[in-house]
């Protein structure tokens, strides 16, 4: 062991183990502006995700099905174990949701906190660099959002272990002691959020701005051989489990012919948006997004941004001994970024803002690492006037420039109690945004606004005429205004489609059998609904038991009809909806017999 490492591996850690009185103070004055920034958003009901998740966790038998893939394909135990907890508790109230994200986005932020005050040797502007990237309005989907509470899990899981990996290599010692929880700490974030996957990565830049040295000692090695092996055993595990390696069959975001040359190379660009979003979230700020390769980027926009990213990373070796932290907050902004920016083209994103919480916390340290540079050249008395007053134009600046977006922060809350105003945000904040014009379109079926829908699904088929999403919108807005044939046309090629999924076609028998009903065909709704009866496991299948007692009805075989409405009171006993439209029902049928012995 050569002296640096001697010297290295006896350094002291930070002289306080315990979080002092003034610090527990300042972050939860944090957590007080984080809740009154995002209040507005605190009763949205659930969007997108949501209700792909909830359905997927309230068809497990038990907790042992929590440890599989998630509804997307992926393996992420923690988010079906966050769903299915609320399932089981009944918990299923708008505050209680989001009141457990926020309070999780609240604990990554604490983490990121203890994390720093190691790495940057300074409680002052630890506390800095994370009420910045804790107050960035691009977090407000992960602060929201019960779909990303597992992100703000894997921040907690990721810094306890690049600290355990930083006492492990502090002591010099690589043994059970520093092991274990490195591990447990691993292993948890990516079983939680596969993006940790650059944790390693994390740990090598940490230990650089720490040592300032390229060589290594023995106990830096071990530690990443070991992180870099649970990594490989993860990716590994994954297929063993059935989770999807590559985000495309789920991903509506990417045309179906996108290459995997495409993504690559379109991976800067990819970067630079998400660089931009957190830089100016300003209407840039993206969820459910979309990439058409040569309209959202040309091959002269995707070599610009790799000659920009160069730049960048040259930029890094060059500053890192004079600015060390603007310099280590940039290494940590790409290494973190490397797991969703496509440069192995995985289809994940495109573009979407809860993918820069991780890389964000390097952004934010570099923001805090200027504004430290700043403040010190007030201090220089070497400085010219023109130099002392070019530092407080610098440090002004910076500091107004984050102060300035918490009103986009509280705005960007509120939006999520609007669905249809938070997609249409997302379908402005750039072209061919062609999954934010569908979400908005829905959005405008469900308030009975059909011909604005109609005119959103007309864009979205003019950017993305593969787009099948967009169809049944479109045959149930017809549906609506009274073109039933051209609905049913719609309705019955969807589910002649090989690659309809059984949710999807549950909810196309729903709306042919609606059709059915208004035509007064009720023998072509009952073989529709039928099928839906038959198996409750889904969200149509209330609804449908009232449409075919009513088809029964109808046709007159009241018992039929009776049966249907028993069964469902059976399934459903404590209902409100369907104790009272059941027994209204029933009654009606009793009025509606004739007299006995007429």
């Amino acid at each position: 062991m050569n002296q640096t490492e001697s010297q290295a591996s006896v350094r002291p850690g930070p002289p306080e183990r315990w979080i002092s009185l003034r610090e527990l103070f300042g972050i939860l004055v944090l957590f007080g502006v984080l809740v009154a920034l995002s209040w507005p958003g605190m009763n949205s009901l659930k969007v997108l995700d949501d209700w792909t998740q909830w359905r997927h966790v309230r068809d497990f038998s038990g907790w042992a099905d929590c440890f599989g893939p998630d509804s997307f394909g992926l393996l992420r135990p923690a988010k079906n174990l966050f769903y299915y907890g609320v399932f089981q508790a009944d918990l299923d109230i708008p505050p209680v949701w989001h009141g457990a994200t926020l309070l999780l986005y609240f604990a990554a932020a604490a983490a990121i906190y203890l994390l720093l005050r190691q790495v940057l040797e300074s409680k002052a502007w630890s506390f800095a660099a994370m009420a910045i990237w804790a107050l960035s309005p691009t977090q407000v989907s992960t602060v929201i959002w019960p779909s990303c509470a597992n992100i703000s899990l894997a921040v907690v899981f990721l810094c306890g272990y690049l600290h355990f990996h930083r006492k492990a290599v502090l002591r010099g010692r690589f043994d059970f002691r520093g092991i274990v929880p490195m591990s447990l700490c691993l292993v948890g974030g990516l079983f939680t959020y596969e993006a940790v996957v650059s944790a390693v990565g994390l740990a090598f830049l940490c230990d650089q701005l720490r040592r300032n040295a390229w060589s290594r000692s023995r106990v830096e090695i071990q530690c990443y051989v070991m992180a870099f092996l649970l990594t490989l055993a993860f990716l590994a595990l994954r297929p063993l489990t059935n989770a999807v390696q590559e985000a495309g069959q789920f991903n509506m975001g990417f045309p179906p012919d996108t290459e995997k040359w495409q993504l690559f190379v379109s991976g800067p660009w990819i970067l630079c948006r998400h660089l931009l979003m957190w830089l100016w979230p300003a209407d840039n700020i993206e969820f459910a997004s979309s990439f058409i390769w040569g309209e959202s980027v040309t091959p002269l926009g995707a070599a610009l941004c790799w000659l920009l990213v160069t730049v960048l990373g040259v930029a890094v070796l060059a500053f890192w001994k004079r600015a060390p932290w603007v310099a280590f907050g940039v290494a940590w902004f790409y290494a973190a970024s490397f797991p969703t920016s496509n440069f192995v083209p995985v289809y994940c994103g495109p573009v979407e803002d809860y993918y820069i919480v991780l890389p964000g916390i390097g952004l934010a340290i570099a923001v805090a690492g200027l504004i430290r540079l700043a403040a010190a050249g007030l201090k220089r008395t070497s400085w010219s006037a023109v130099g002392r007053r070019a530092a407080w134009a610098a440090l002004v600046l910076l500091v107004g420039w984050r102060v300035s977006w918490l009103p986009l922060f509280h705005h960007q809350a509120g939006l999520w109690d609007d669905p249809e105003q938070l997609y249409r945000s997302v379908m402005n904040s750039r072209p061919c945004q062609y999954q934010g014009a569908l979400l908005t379109a829905n959005e405008c079926f469900g308030k009975g606004r059909y011909e604005e829908a109609l005119a959103l699904c007309d864009k979205v088929l003019e950017d993305a005429p593969w787009h099948t999403d967009v169809l049944p919108i479109i045959g149930q807005c017809l549906a609506r205004t009274g073109d039933h044939d051209g609905a049913k046309e719609i309705f019955f090629a969807e589910l002649a489609r090989e690659s309809s999924r059984l949710p999807y076609k549950r909810m196309l028998w729903r709306e042919l059998a609606q059709i059915h009903l208004e035509l007064e065909e009720y023998e072509s709704a009952v073989g529709c609904l039928e099928p839906l009866v038959a198996d409750p496991r889904h969200r149509h299948h209330m609804p449908a038991v009232f449409m075919l007692a009513e088809a029964w009805r109808e046709l007159g075989n009241e018992q039929a009809a009776r049966e249907v409405i028993e069964h469902g009171m059976a399934i459903y006993p404590s209902h409100p909806v369907m104790v009272l439209r059941g027994k209204a029902f029933l009654g009606a049928g009793k009025e509606a017999d004739p007299p006995s012995g007429s």
